[in-house]
């Protein structure tokens, strides 16, 4: 005991105990068989090309797509929508909601960034470009974000009003660490085990870190990291043994997130219109009590809207550090839940004809120089004839054989002029001859 607590001191890590391992690896493997697994046997994951960032999403859905009541959950840094399959299949048994889980850009199954643009608009950009692709625009969404996430929730909102019926926000604020969203402190770290990994994720030399739940950290590791290509790999039990496999965690080794400046997170508040809920962990050394009434404050700051009654409200859940999720996982999915419960009213359309992606400022108008133009543009088309479809097709084969006849250039004429005549002999011809 006092050689741990030296090696504390020297800021050394320190093994776990070998007596936590089983209840740790069981925890683990029971994760594995009731969430990852059957959420992989039923095809949940699925990708999506999103045509204005050029980014593919992975993402999971749980519930009927033709739900009126949307949710997204959005992960922190270094973590990836997988980490929230069980929140989402909870909220959406116990709510009736239909939840999304989207890998963000760098993260998970998702593309990264070549150029690396890795910053608040790029993130915002491509969650509007993957409701637009979905079609769900014809009714407010709610947004759940941890870290990260909370931050992109809470621009977009900001930037589409009519799209967010309301937001809680998690562990997040404009003073927090910079260190602990721009990047994560293993993304370029291999390791031979889990067990290593789970070592090295909860030692106490990180902040936070003195009441870490090994087995709800070891849960998530297993979604965290690059499954081991290897088929002698198998199992849970064997993830956990030494030097079966590299491991390393399912993020752009080179990713490093733009963090807005405090004044900026603070604008980013002030715009959110809709409801809010601001959730931190009562031992969480990452966000304390005053930056919780910071952040609220800065949310009530918009709310003279006398049309759209506002609720911004703000807990501190009970014997949760900043790992509010591994410590206290059904208390703050009861606490999510009231949270929707208060923005469901604001997802209910009772006319959606005109929540069209330009309505709602997702896609330009189009414009047009002369009146003239937006008539001839936008006035009813003739459906054409199969004559006229003759005529089309009759037309176009007729420019493509002029085209065709075009396309030989110098090189080619020259080529035949000087050919032998054996040159113009059927390829077969030298098979017989040969």
């Amino acid at each position: 005991m006092k050689g741990d607590l030296e090696k504390r001191k020297r800021g050394a890590i320190v093994p776990i105990p070998e007596e936590k391992w089983p209840g740790i690896e069981k925890a683990a493997s029971q994760f594995e068989a009731d969430v990852m697994t059957n959420s992989r046997e039923r095809g949940i994951g699925k990708y999506i090309d999103l045509s204005a960032t050029g980014m593919r999403l992975k993402y999971a859905r749980f519930g009927d797509e033709r739900n009126d009541k949307t949710v997204f959950i959005l992960h922190d840094t270094g973590e990836n929508g997988e980490c929230y399959y069980g929140l989402a299949k909870q909220v959406q048994e116990k709510g009736g909601f239909t939840v999304y889980c989207v890998d963000f850009r760098g993260h998970g199954d998702s593309t990264y960034s070549r150029e690396g643009q890795y910053n608040v608009p790029s993130f915002v950009a491509d969650i509007e470009s993957f409701i637009i692709e979905l079609d769900l625009y014809a009714h407010p969404v709610a947004l759940v974000g941890f870290g990260l996430g909370a931050m992109v929730a809470a621009a977009f909102a900001g930037e589409h009003e009519h799209l967010v019926a309301g937001v809680t926000l998690i562990e997040s604020h404009p003073r927090c660490r910079e260190d602990a969203v721009a990047f994560h402190r293993f993304q370029s770290v291999s390791f031979g085990s889990l067990r290593e990994a789970v070592t090295f994720e909860i030692a106490t030399i990180w902040p936070d870190n003195e009441r870490r739940n090994a087995k709800q950290c070891a849960k998530r590791m297993l979604s965290k990291f690059r499954k081991p290509k290897s088929d002698e790999v198998t199992g849970v039990m064997k993830l956990f043994s030494q030097n079966m496999a590299t491991y390393e965690f399912r993020i752009d080794s080179k990713f490093l997130f733009e963090v807005p400046s405090i004044e900026e997170h603070f604008k980013i508040l002030e715009k959110v219109k809709c409801h809010a809920s601001v959730y931190r962990g009562e031992h969480s050394s990452f966000m304390d009590e005053k930056d919780l009434e910071d952040v609220l404050a800065a949310l009530r700051r918009y709310g003279d809207d006398k049309k759209r009654k506002k609720i911004v409200r703000g807990k501190s859940i009970p014997d949760a550090s900043h790992y509010v999720f591994e410590d206290q996982p059904a208390t703050l999915r009861d606490y999510i839940l009231h949270s929707l419960l208060i923005s469901e009213p604001a997802m209910i359309v009772e006319n959606n004809a005109s929540r069209t992606p330009e309505f709602l400022n997702l896609k330009p108008l189009p414009k047009y120089a002369t009146v003239e133009d937006a008539i001839k543009a936008l006035k009813p088309r003739k459906i054409p004839t199969d004559l006229d479809v003759e005529q089309v097709l009759k037309k176009c084969k007729e420019e493509w054989d002029e085209c065709d006849s075009e396309s030989e250039d110098e090189e080619v004429k020259m080529r035949k002029k000087y050919s032998t005549a054996l040159a113009n002999n059927d390829s077969q011809y030298f098979g017989m001859v040969g």
